[in-house]
């Protein structure tokens, strides 16, 4: 014998307690959403769903079964149903809603003696463990035919006037009901006559014992459980927000490491600097029908679904030569990715778009936060402002990002582009995750620093990046895609000097020593200790300091050298041939 059973039970309410009247329907909404809330705070505890079950707790049910050790079944009993014990009510009993009486805990089809469907509801009891592994994998074609049989079976052996004068008789009508309603039972307007979730389902080979020891709940931990949902007033909503779930406890990301979903994130860079045109590239590979590998920064992109670009600066004209371009490289299906000029829309309308399409939208962006938000400076203002995307986010599910640009002044360090972003404190504060673009060197070089200013995620998450540390991209001109540079990398074409007459052979050394001290694990500064100047004779060179700055500045302006946090840097694009 196994030490463990199961203990099935239905949870429900009777339609015929909701009253009648014009308001019928939104009382009934009312209880099929509470007890929604109910069976959701069941699973948290553990509970497996099963098929639907016939059960005298009224019309609307929903089946489940815990599964635990034998020597917990009376005190679990005792917390689910102990009414016919005590007169008290259970864990799950008189969950009240303001359309009904209360939700109500019956017997399930497993607990009838006779294994017949219409007597399930009379008890709850723990049920052995070999009899639940064997009804769990049934089929409903299966559960048909085995309760057909039984129904034969006692018409067959009912005296011919008893069958006549049960004709009128509202339980045996019942029994000899078509298949379709002892397959459904009680639960045929609800609809939830479902397998268990396939993860609660016995795996192919496995045995009823290691199924049990798999799925079963530790039984102390269970009474506690019971204990904590009556102490939050048999509250549904507030046990789950005591208790949540693990897709409520892990950040699922639209790239990896970046741009959670349900939650807003801030994209800040100067004018120009090519924040559209990243976003507009991220939501052509999510729009994506292509079957290729689909990359954004150098990461995948997890989910393909819908996208809804809203720009507040770009026409309609513009939009969509935009969008052509990205179909002709198999990507921003028009069905799935739409750039929408937002320009004489308000705010709210464009949130209301996105709401259409619920949970199919996997990304939206508005583009700039100034042409949807008032109040720029104003934290009082703005917060509630982002508090609509918020909401949207987190009832749609989707990656919300808003646009938002720096103060006036370049920025020379991508670790201190945070404090340059524009307006209320809010812009940073509320977004779960702020991304930074700022441009390194000559704009003509289109290289780009991206990294994550700031993020409220945690430890456990693996993100995109390091915090306040930028990574390189080349903006490709070709395919309007950000290319991730590596050291080695060679850009085809000439030096500046080449261009200008200057001393070739010395920018030729800047770019050796450079990527020679770097890959010996050294540092380069523009000037001081650590510069070319300092050591040269090492390297060959015989250059003044002067002309050393020069050619740096002009290898930099040329977008072949970058000045960064960690010295200089060697920055060589791919070739677009």
């Amino acid at each position: 014998m196994s030490d463990y059973l199961a203990i099935p039970f239905t949870v429900g309410f009777n339609s015929e307690h909701l009253g009648s009247g014009n308001d019928w329907e939104d009382r009934w909404q009312h209880a099929v959403c509470r007890l929604e809330q109910t069976v959701q705070a069941i699973v948290r505890m553990g509970g497996i769903l099963t098929r639907a079950s016939p059960s005298q707790v009224g019309d609307e049910s929903i089946a489940f079964c815990f599964v635990a050790k034998k020597i917990h079944e009376q005190e679990i009993l005792g917390r689910l149903y102990p009414e016919r014990l005590t007169g008290q009510k259970g864990c799950f009993d008189g969950i009240v809603s303001i359309s009904f009486d209360s939700i109500t805990v019956g017997g399930h089809i497993w607990n009838s003696r006779s294994d017949q469907w219409w007597d399930g509801g009379e008890t709850v009891r723990g049920v052995e463990l070999a009899h639940v592994y064997s009804r769990i994998l049934e089929s409903p074609t299966e559960l048909r035919d085995r309760q057909k049989k039984l129904i034969e079976a006692i018409i067959a052996a009912t005296p011919e006037y008893q069958r006549r004068e049960n004709e009128n008789d509202i339980n045996w009508g019942l029994r000899l009901a078509p298949v379709e309603e002892m397959i459904e039972g009680p639960n045929r307007h609800f609809g939830r006559g479902d397998m268990p979730p396939h993860d609660r389902l016995p795996k192919p080979g496995e045995t009823a014992e290691q199924w049990a020891k798999r799925v079963a709940v530790d039984g102390q931990a269970l009474i506690d459980e019971m204990d904590l949902f009556e102490r939050c007033d048999k509250d549904p909503l507030f046990y789950m927000a005591l208790r949540p779930s693990a897709e409520e406890t892990q950040f699922r990301f639209l790239v990896d490491g970046l741009f959670p979903f349900g939650v807003v994130s801030l994209v800040a860079g100067d004018g120009g600097v090519g924040k559209s045109t990243m976003l507009t590239e991220l939501c052509a590979v999510v729009g994506s029908q292509s079957t290729d590998e689909r990359t954004f920064l150098g990461r995948p992109v997890n989910e393909r679904g819908i996208c809804m670009f809203f720009s507040g600066e770009d026409n309609p004209s513009f939009l969509m030569e935009r969008q052509e371009f990205y179909q002709r490289q198999g990507h921003a299906n028009a069905s799935q990715c739409f750039l929408i000029g937002a320009a004489g829309r308000s705010f709210d309308e464009c949130i209301s778009m996105v709401r259409r399409y619920k949970d199919r939208v996997k990304l939206a962006v508005f583009d700039p936060a100034s042409k949807f938000f008032t109040g720029g400076n104003d934290n009082d203002a703005i917060d509630p402002q982002i508090g609509k995307l918020d909401a949207l986010a987190a009832e749609t599910g989707c990656a919300v990002v808003l646009v938002h640009h720096l103060t006036k002044g370049r920025v020379q360090q991508f670790s201190h582009m945070r404090d340059k972003i524009r307006g209320a404190g809010a812009f940073v504060n509320r977004p779960r995750l702020v991304l930074g673009i700022m441009r390194k060197g000559a704009e003509a070089a289109r290289i780009v620093e991206i990294g994550i200013l700031k993020h409220n995620i945690p430890p456990s998450q693996a993100l995109w990046g390091e915090l306040g540390k930028g990574r390189l991209f080349y903006q490709n001109p070709e395919t309007l895609r950000l290319d991730p540079l590596e050291d080695g990398q060679q850009r085809q074409g000439r030096l500046p000097s080449a261009e200008n007459g200057n001393n070739v052979a010395l920018e030729r050394w800047v770019l050796d020593t450079v990527r020679q001290r770097v890959a010996s694990g050294g540092e380069v500064r523009k000037t001081g200790r650590k510069s070319l100047h300092q050591g040269q004779q090492e390297t060959g060179g015989s250059y003044s300091r002067l002309a050393i700055e020069r050619a740096q500045d002009s290898l930099i302006a040329a977008g072949l050298l970058l000045d960064t946090e960690a010295g200089l840097q060697i920055c060589e694009p791919p070739s677009t041939e």
